[in-house]
């Protein structure tokens, strides 16, 4: 038995939907003057213009613009004229990015909901191959979906296939065979011999350049299970890089952006630099929007890849720029002065030339003319050549082995200077740069230093101030004078650039190292102390290094910060914690590399400097900060790292 309940909550809605409006028809509110209402049975489709105005917009009939839709299809054309799509992409000037494309609409792209009892892998999968699925990749030109691939592959969404070569294969390789001695029809048996009756066929396919097997050799394997082995090798390394990325997925976005992209040569295209963090903020954003990875920790992860994101379109086309403007003019014109000072390590030997052709040539009876041989018989007087050196009417005792060079810019007629497109542009100089200086009289290179370093801070110059006199100050006060004064001019048109070192940037290995051709006192490491529970004493510690003249100390790569001296129109472009790599020259004043004092004439003299430092004044604190300040340039340019580096 059932009873009738009145139906009261739907006209309980329906008396509050009435309040909720605040027009209700009929009766129909008055028509606004100067308005025309066209009935529906009077109206008249005007359709759209045929010929488009100047500003290429499409308008309907009367001349009203068309709305376009939010989100953009791929049969979206126009209809005035269907063919300014084509017409568009051949004027490059009018042609959006391609990322502004995809910013229309792109909130809209929906595609889930993702179901979160689904393992995070599998939704990870699905949300990359709807990523690509559901919107529109720019022309192959733009590199866009080879960065789209090669992120897959960082990622673990994409795997790459391992080469390799069968034994047989090798051996017949190393054994040099020519193909003419075996015919067409040998050629084609053994080929379907290939793998033997029943084997599975595993084809050798080719990796995608430029991945990580890009340039290695192959792989030798002496059967199939040679191969499935490397199969599920990478296989297994493939689930690996998955697995990494959704346990931190800022942390793989950020190698990416910075080591994977270096090592894998896509940081010299400049068009990689720009689209690469548009690429990945439009997938960060889209994991986000679709609740793909729900996790607090994955998606607080996600928004911290967004910062590293936008740090990375900001300083990736920095790292290009700054790659082509250093080193900058001064330091170019430091090396042209002092010659190139990072040519060779400290650990570098040089080997002894190999004599062993020159020995089978001896044993032949064939005579041997070395270079320097000619040239030391041009240069010698009439009379004097060696028997077996022809002679030439053109050497003269003036005979320069360099002369030769000039040739290239001389006529044959009057002998005016040409330039020709195989003449070296002009180097910069430091007469042309600074004018009349006194630097190369000052100062001269110490320490050369081959590192990476971070931009800890940046001075643009100041005004120039001469520093003080003393009066009767000796010989060697006054050079230290001279040096600061130099120093000073330089702060007046350079800004100082202060870098920090940057130990371990690429592993433990990558160390600061010191090239041969440095001047200049080091700091030594304390001696190592014996093990604990031994019975040895403890060595004595170390006596702290002793200041140089000038009171500058030894030099600690691994410690000591280095200001840099820079063109001002460079330096105001760099970004703090962006590392630069090359090798650093310090401006050493020529006081800093006198000879030291012999130990007893200095304890002789000790009581007297004493009393001759008692009569001086006292420093200020911007004096004794002064004091073991010394500049360096930038000999040599190696590379530009961004500051969320990470390998």
């Amino acid at each position: 038995m059932s009873t009738q309940v009145p139906d009261l909550k739907e006209s309980e809605i329906a008396s509050e939907t009435v309040k909720q409006f605040k027009h209700r028809f009929p009766p129909f509110p008055s028509v606004p003057e100067g308005v025309i209402i066209v009935p529906f049975k009077d109206f008249k489709e005007n359709g759209i213009q045929i010929f488009e105005g100047e500003d290429e917009v499409e308008r309907d009939g009367l001349g009203i613009p068309t709305v376009p839709l939010r989100v953009k299809h791929d049969t979206d054309i126009s209809k005035t004229n269907p063919n300014r799509t084509k017409k568009r992409e051949m004027r490059g000037t009018f042609r959006k990015e391609w990322w502004q494309d995809w910013e229309e609409g792109e909130d809209l792209r929906n595609h889930g909901p993702y179901d979160v009892n689904v393992a995070p892998i599998d939704r990870l999968h699905q949300a990359a191959s709807d990523f690509q699925r559901y919107r529109k990749f720019p022309p192959i030109s733009t590199n866009v979906q080879v960065l789209w691939d090669q992120f897959r592959i960082c990622a673990g969404l994409l795997g790459t296939t391992p080469v390799w070569q069968k034994a047989s294969e090798k051996e017949a390789e190393d054994g040099a065979v020519s193909d003419d001695e075996f015919d067409d029809e040998d050629s084609k048996s053994r080929s379907v011999r290939q793998g033997g009756p029943g084997e599975r066929r595993h084809p050798k396919l080719r990796p995608r350049a430029p991945y990580d097997l890009y340039g290695k050799a192959p792989t030798i394997v002496e059967d199939n299970e040679d191969i499935v082995k490397l199969l599920d090798t990478a296989r297994a390394t493939k689930e690996d890089k998955v697995v990494a990325f959704l346990d931190n997925p800022a942390r793989a976005i950020q190698v990416f952006l910075s080591s994977y992209m270096t090592y894998q040569g896509f940081v010299y295209a400049d068009r990689n630099l720009v689209s690469t963090p548009h690429l990945l903020r439009f997938f960060v954003n889209y994991l986000l929007r679709n609740k793909v990875l729900p996790d607090k920790t994955t998606e607080r992860s996600l928004k911290n890849a967004l910062e590293i994101i936008d740090a990375a379109a900001k300083q990736l086309p920095l790292t290009s720029e700054l790659a082509k403007k250093l080193p900058d003019h001064f330091s170019v014109a430091a090396q042209s002065c002092w010659g190139a000072r990072g040519d060779t390590l400290d650990a570098w030997i040089p080997e002894e030339p190999d004599n062993a052709f020159e020995s089978i040539l001896k044993e032949e009876n064939i005579e041997v003319i070395k270079p320097e041989d000619v040239l030391l018989s041009a240069n010698a007087p009439d009379g004097e050549n060696d028997s077996h050196v022809p002679t030439s009417d053109a050497a003269t005792d003036t005979f320069d082995p360099c002369s030769f060079a000039d040739s290239w810019d001389q006529t044959a007629d009057n002998g005016a200077l040409l330039e020709t497109e195989w003449a070296a542009p002009p180097r910069e100089s430091l007469l042309s740069l600074l004018g009349p200086t006194a630097l190369p009289l000052t100062h001269t290179p110490g320490i050369v230093e081959w590192s990476v370093r971070r931009i800890k801070s940046v001075v643009l110059p100041v005004e120039a101030k001469s520093p003080n006199t003393v009066a009767g100050a000796g010989a060697g006060e006054w050079e230290e004078w001279a040096a600061e004064a130099v120093e000073r001019e330089l702060e007046g048109r350079f800004a100082r650039v202060v870098m920090a070192p940057w130990v371990g940037w690429d592993g433990p290995e990558n160390l600061p190292r010191i090239m041969r051709s440095s001047v200049g006192a080091l700091a030594t490491p304390a001696s190592d102390t014996p093990e604990a529970g031994s019975d040895a004493a403890s060595p004595a510690p170390a006596p702290a290094p002793s200041l140089g003249p000038g009171g500058l100390k030894p030099h600690d790569p691994l410690a000591d910060d280095i200001t840099l001296l820079m063109e001002p129109a460079v330096a105001e472009t760099l970004v703090l914690n962006i590392g630069l790599g090359g090798t650093w020259v310090q401006l050493a004043r020529l006081c800093d590399l006198a000879a030291p004092v012999p130990i007893a004439e200095a304890e002789g003299a000790e009581a007297h400097t004493q009393q001759k430092n008692s009569k001086k004044k006292s420093l200020t604190k911007a004096q004794k900060a002064r004091r073991g300040l010394r500049y360096w340039y930038l000999d040599d340019h190696m590379m530009v790292l961004p500051s969320y580096w990470l390998v």
